[in-house]
């Protein structure tokens, strides 16, 4: 069986590749005997046009034609009635049929990656469409017909241009997840009184406030309304009590209501990139929180009680007003702790306490030495020191059994202790931009050392032609063996 490109704009090398690809697939027309099989996968077979054979599959019920290069899709889709899952994701597809409001039975209609500018009003005639899949195309509007889509639980438009959205969208009674992240919205129709919704995601738009209503939203677990202009915490979060993530990042918030004390199920936060100089006591009242993103405020202080936060694993304190390094006691819960961009100059003795640490970022502050008490962070796995005013370090580097991440450039070190050798975990090492002429014998016993860098420092006491962390490596191996073999003690 053969078929002709439906693009009008192929080429006849492409129609004749076509013709091939029609024949090769035949395997699914010529078989009458058996039943057409319910799955058909023409996935990422660098399709122009869908073959002719595929039209004469009625009793397929998935169809899956994603990663092609197809531009058009024929009126003879409605030949398929059976399909309930279509994929079309990944073409070139500028326009659909008004046949495709004729698949009756459709659940899942995945279009994201084409050029689509306008739906037909057709496509509002799937009333059994469970799953829409809109995203990344150059949609400027939705027909107003698609609140009939009853039963529709997903609505993915996240990356068009969209400013508005149609009138009644509440009708949509099923929808859980609701994405429109990256489009214009100014506003947002009625869809805070969705009740059903469980997700809600309006990241960069151009909005001004919540969906009105929205706090009457009982079982919302995800609200991501980061990237818009809420200027000011809106007072109505604190009643959507089922949160458990909540993205309010590159707002301009100036403050955080006392109210957030109420989200007890909030796991995740994120209020980066906002003008924060505090965080409210009710904050310590977020005991399910895991995950804390706070970075490029200009907090300066913990509230008094933060250590309530039971749960908290990582903390992203970065960019902020940060002169002094917070209380450790109130960190003792925390796995992932970045301090990067800060002004901190000193480590306390007390960061001893912080036994629960894994990752420990410090890059861009002003240290000038680490404390001893270092070496009793046990679990510590990687420790980020760049861009500080280290000149030494402290020979208990050596005792972190943990460690196996260590990152030192842009220092001012003159020499690295020979206990660095202890680091038995360690498999990557930096210390590129410091002033070292020389590295210790004892470098080579970091059996599992993978990758050391080692450029932009002087290296006065290494021959000229040992150059990169790894030839360094090799000079130093040479260099022990040589002592070893004149009876020296390493």
């Amino acid at each position: 069986s053969s078929s002709s490109s439906s693009s009008s704009s192929s080429s006849p090398a492409s129609s004749s590749d076509d013709k091939k690809k029609s024949r090769l697939f035949g395997r699914f027309q010529n078989k009458k005997k058996q039943p057409v099989s319910p799955v058909v996968d023409l996935s990422k077979r660098d399709l122009h046009c869908i073959p002719n054979h595929v039209w004469k599959m009625r009793g397929v019920e998935v169809l899956n034609l994603y990663l092609n290069c197809i531009k058009v899709i024929p009126p003879e889709i409605k030949n398929l009635t059976s399909l309930t899952m279509l994929g079309l994701n990944e073409n070139q597809i500028t326009v659909l049929p008004p046949e495709i409001g004729m698949l009756s039975n459709l659940r899942i209609l995945d279009l994201r990656y084409n050029k689509l500018t306008v739906l037909p009003s057709e496509i509002c005639q799937l009333v059994q469409l469970r799953k829409l899949f809109l995203r990344y195309n150059k949609l400027h509007a939705l027909p107003p017909e698609i609140v009939n889509l009853e039963e529709l639980e997903l609505l993915s438009i996240r990356n068009n241009s969209l400013s508005t959205l149609p009138p009644s969208m509440s009708r949509l009674k099923n929808l859980r997840v609701f994405d429109a992240q990256q489009n214009q919205l100014t506003e947002t129709s009625d869809i805070g009184l969705i009740g059903s919704l469980h997700e809600l995601n309006l990241q960069c738009n151009n909005l001004e406030r919540l969906p009105e209503g929205l706090e009457r939203v009982r079982g919302l677990q995800k609200l991501h309304i980061g990237h818009n202009r809420l200027h000011n915490f809106p007072p109505e979060i604190s009643s959507l009590t089922t949160l458990e993530l909540l993205d309010m990042e590159g707002n301009g918030l100036n403050s955080v209501e006392e109210g957030i004390g109420f989200l007890t199920c909030l796991q995740t936060l994120y209020l980066s990139r906002n003008r924060l100089k505090e965080l409210p006591d009710t904050f310590c009242q977020l005991t399910a929180l895991r995950d804390l993103h706070l970075k490029g405020n200009s907090i300066s202080k913990l509230p008094d009680e933060f250590d309530k936060l039971t749960s908290l694993r990582d903390l992203d304190l970065s960019t902020n007003n940060f002169k002094e390094f917070p209380d450790p006691h109130l960190l003792v819960n925390v796995f992932t702790l970045d301090l990067s961009d800060n002004d901190i100059s000193e480590l306390p003795a007390d960061i001893k306490i912080l036994q629960n640490l894994r990752q420990f970022v410090m890059n861009e502050n002003a240290l000038a030495s680490l404390p001893p008490e270092i070496s009793q962070l046990t679990r510590l796995s990687e420790l980020h020191l760049v861009c500080n005013s280290l000149q030494q370090l402290p020979p208990q580097i050596g005792d972190l059994p943990s460690l196996r991440i260590l990152t030192l450039d842009q220092n001012m070190l003159e020499e690295i202790p020979p206990e660095i050798g202890k680091l038995s975990a360690l498999t990557f090492l930096s210390l590129t931009d410091n002033e070292l002429m020389d590295f210790p014998d004892t470098l080579v016993g970091l059996r599992r050392l993978g990758q050391l860098k080692v450029d932009g420092n002087p290296l006065t006491h290494l021959p000229r032609t040992v150059v990169g962390g790894a030839a360094v490596f090799s000079h130093i191996m040479r260099r022990v063996q040589a002592k070893r073999e004149m009876g020296q003690q390493i």
